[in-house]
């Protein structure tokens, strides 16, 4: 999972987007590390599966808002 933000990591500099959306994608990508850090909440303490929920679905959008805002962006 940390390779997904390693990768987000890359790819938002290069994404040629307003300073709001780049903030937006990368606010997405770190909220997508409560997917490994739920997982280990729930193998360790027994805690409900929220934190992974919550950090797919920020993994998955934050990867679909750069997907799109690159094929929006102008051909250089």
């Amino acid at each position: 999972f940390s390779v997904l933000n390693l990768v987000m990591g890359l790819v938002v500099p290069k994404l040629e987007v307003s300073t709001r959306s780049r903030a937006g994608i990368a606010g997405l990508a770190i909220a997508g590390l409560l997917m490994p850090t739920g997982i280990l909440a729930e193998v360790l303490f027994g805690a409900p599966p929220i934190l992974v929920l919550v950090g797919g679905v920020a993994i998955l959008v934050s990867f679909a808002w750069a997907g799109f805002a690159a094929l929006r962006a102008p051909a250089s």
